[in-house]
């Protein structure tokens, strides 16, 4: 027995000894959110302005229609839903109609996936008529249901259009 119990304990210690050449991975580093991409020089001034107005908004604890908002870590800019956000408001202002509906009927998941964004979680604004990015985060902080895609903690990225007067903010994160 007391043979047994050596061979075992000699056979545990020699298999939980990584070679020289092998990374050891912590365990919990498994199950960290992988990190956000950042495309932020990719951004034109017009959209760096409208995400940091989206950012301060998102640093403070806000109240949206009588639901408390805890802050939310800031987003970042990602081109596929920017793609998405600015096929939108193309099509918006092509047809001179505001809605989270595309003329052909699609959703914005739809739209989405024709951007090639794996979205995990997603979420829309979309307004007519503010001409500034100033405006346009007021607008959407005065709408307890646009408050609330705003300051939701489980989007990481945005995407940012403005074509005529058509605005669409498009939230996400990845898969």
């Amino acid at each position: 027995m007391k043979q047994l119990f050596c061979c075992l304990t000699i056979l545990a210690v020699v298999f939980s000894c990584a070679k020289d050449d092998e990374q050891n991975v912590p365990f919990d580093s498994i199950f960290e959110e992988p990190e956000v991409e950042d495309f932020s020089a990719m951004m034109s001034d017009f959209e760096h302005e409208t995400l940091e107005l989206i950012n301060q908004f998102r640093a403070n604890t806000n109240n949206c229609g009588g639901e408390i908002m805890q802050p939310a870590e800031p987003l970042m800019w990602h081109p596929n839903l920017d793609a998405a956000a600015e096929a939108h408001a193309m099509d918006m202002h092509n047809t001179n109609t505001l809605s989270h509906d595309g003329s052909d009927g699609s959703s914005l998941g739809d739209r989405l996936d024709r951007a090639d964004y794996k979205a995990g979680y997603f979420g829309e604004n979309v307004a007519k008529g503010p001409p500034t990015p100033a405006e346009v985060v007021e607008a959407f902080k005065n709408s307890p249901s646009h408050c609330k895609v705003m300051s939701n903690p489980n989007f990481k990225q945005v995407g940012i259009a403005k074509v005529g007067d058509y605005w669409v903010l498009d939230f996400g994160t990845l898969r």
